[in-house]
């Protein structure tokens, strides 16, 4: 009797805790994925620098694409999929960001970056944390990948790093 009932309460810890999670990093239905320094194309390529030209630096630490910068819209997607705009991101060493799909644009676009294979928007996570490698590996780490998108848009992008979030625009395929 006395291990169904501890079987019970950790089963409810476990759901509180899980609840808990979603409710921090959003909506329980995207799912957090996590991209580590081994998925990341700095294994590959150490040493490899963000382009300057049309980035903005969020908190000191992420590369990204500022909201004058007109990610160009991709000519007609293969068969079944929506369109990908290719967009790398780049984070400082050591450091760790999450970006997330605002809910109001979760229909419009998703995150899709090393080997996430989403064929949609629908299927593409909505909350990425990315870990950059160690200094010891270059000063950035470099991903691979972009956004999945349905339609031209001027979107937003949530941006956390170092205890602090924002917002920012992107241009994908559409000017801000």
């Amino acid at each position: 009797m006395h291990l169904r009932i501890w079987a019970v309460a950790i089963g409810a810890v476990v759901v509180v805790v899980g609840l808990a999670a979603s409710a921090a990093f959003g909506s329980p239905t995207a799912g957090l994925v996590v991209e580590g320094c081994a998925q990341s194309a700095t294994v590959m390529n150490p040493g490899v620098t963000p382009s300057a030209s049309g980035e903005r630096l969020v908190f000191g630490v992420a590369s990204l694409p500022d909201s004058t910068t007109l990610l160009a819209w991709p000519s007609t997607p293969s068969d079944g999929r929506d369109r990908w705009i290719k967009h790398g991101l780049a984070i400082k060493a050591g450091d760790e960001v999450l970006l997330e799909v605002p809910t109001s644009f979760q229909s419009v676009y998703g995150l899709d970056f090393h080997a996430m294979n989403a064929r949609t928007v629908s299927q593409s996570p909505k909350i990425v944390r990315f870990t950059a490698c160690p200094a010891r590996d270059g000063a950035w780490t470099i991903w691979a990948g972009g956004y999945l998108i349905a339609k031209p848009a001027c979107v937003a992008l949530i941006i956390a790093a170092d205890g602090r979030s924002t917002r920012i625009s992107l241009a994908l395929g559409r000017r801000c």
